[in-house]
């Protein structure tokens, strides 16, 4: 294990012969939905760039995530989505090792965080989404008296 600056990091995976073997990388959707941490993860266009250091170039993906991603009807898209993955576990470009665990605090007196009472979005980053969070000023400054 080397530990290097992230300038560094991406500057090595944008070139195959300098590629490190295995580097961890913790990648967040663009939106939340599956199909944009598929794409953006493993589709051919994403080789050369800090999201795949696999390398991964398969013409069958590609196609499949552009079908999907093209699907309006939710329920028909995340069922691609679900072959998608299974599609991609059974090829088997990455190894999945561990989870980000993340610990947050917040002033429960005046802040509502729905993350902090079970309804967590389960995308990484998406819990600090602040329109699904609630301020409550007066509280604020009645705690401040």
């Amino acid at each position: 294990i080397v530990k290097v600056p992230w300038m560094s990091i991406v500057e090595e995976m944008a070139n195959i012969e300098t590629s490190p073997n295995v580097v961890g990388v913790f990648v967040a959707p663009h939106y939340p939905e599956a199909g944009s941490l598929l794409e953006s993860r493993y589709k051919s266009e994403s080789v050369a760039t800090w999201e795949q250091n696999e390398w991964l170039q398969d013409e069958k993906f590609d196609a499949m995530i552009e079908d999907a991603i093209a699907t309006v009807d939710q329920q028909e898209r995340f069922a691609k989505y679900a072959k998608i993955q299974h599609y991609i576990v059974d090829l088997a470009p990455s190894l999945f090792l561990f989870d980000q665990v993340e610990k947050h605090g917040y002033q429960a007196t005046y802040i509502d965080f729905p993350a902090s009472s079970g309804e967590a979005i389960p995308i990484m980053g998406y819990n600090f989404a602040a329109r699904f969070m609630k301020v409550y000023p007066k509280k604020r400054a009645e705690l401040l008296k």
